[in-house]
């Protein structure tokens, strides 16, 4: 489950983000496909870089005065199983800056939304 945070950085400058980005763990759980969806090549790698990906887009989308804003919240599908199924997670998106002026950007699930039964 560990993801090295060179990787993210990695992925999200690919991306188009300059800041450093840490996803936590209880995201990174979440994220993290079952050995089914695996062996179908579901990749916790490939959610990670979609992820950053809908991110930048988001932040990119806002006028110049909305670009200062501090939090974003992004509605990400990703498939779960054992029964392959999808499930919609809110992502909360913090973008802060450290004593040093550097921004940083944090990644947190915020909330799940239930399939209907």
């Amino acid at each position: 489950m560990n993801q090295s945070r060179d990787m993210i950085d990695e992925k999200a400058e690919q991306a188009g983000i300059a800041e450093p980005v840490v996803v936590d763990e209880a995201l990174l759980k979440s994220l993290t496909p079952n050995e089914y969806l695996k062996s179908l090549g579901v990749t916790l790698d490939k959610r990670i870089e979609n992820l950053l990906w809908l991110f930048n887009a988001t932040r990119i989308e806002k006028t110049e005065h909305e670009q200062s804003k501090t939090v974003y919240k992004l509605p990400f599908v990703i498939l779960t199983g054992p029964f392959v199924r999808e499930d919609l997670i809110v992502i909360r998106a913090k973008v802060e800056t450290d004593t040093n002026g550097q921004r940083n950007i944090t990644l947190q699930e915020d909330v799940k939304i239930p399939e209907e039964e």
